[in-house]
């Protein structure tokens, strides 16, 4: 979807976090500054299986993106 948004094919809804090196390097505008989604974002993962070492670490970042943007001013 980032490619996408990238190549100007449209607009996307992304956690800010995805997409904060773009804006701020001008590859990406932000169309409705100071929007904020109330949707949620959900980590989901196959139940039973042994965990993968990588699945984890996705997961430990995007919790600390998620309170950086809690905790970013507004």
């Amino acid at each position: 979807m980032n490619r996408a948004v990238m190549a100007g094919m449209g607009l996307a809804l992304v956690p800010r976090c995805l997409v904060a090196d773009e804006i701020a390097n001008g590859l990406v505008a932000e169309p409705l500054p100071g929007y904020r989604s109330t949707l949620g974002c959900w980590f989901c993962h196959p139940e039973g299986r042994a965990p993968v070492p990588a699945l984890g670490c996705f997961r430990d970042w995007l919790l600390a993106q998620a309170e950086q943007d809690i905790l970013a001013p507004q």
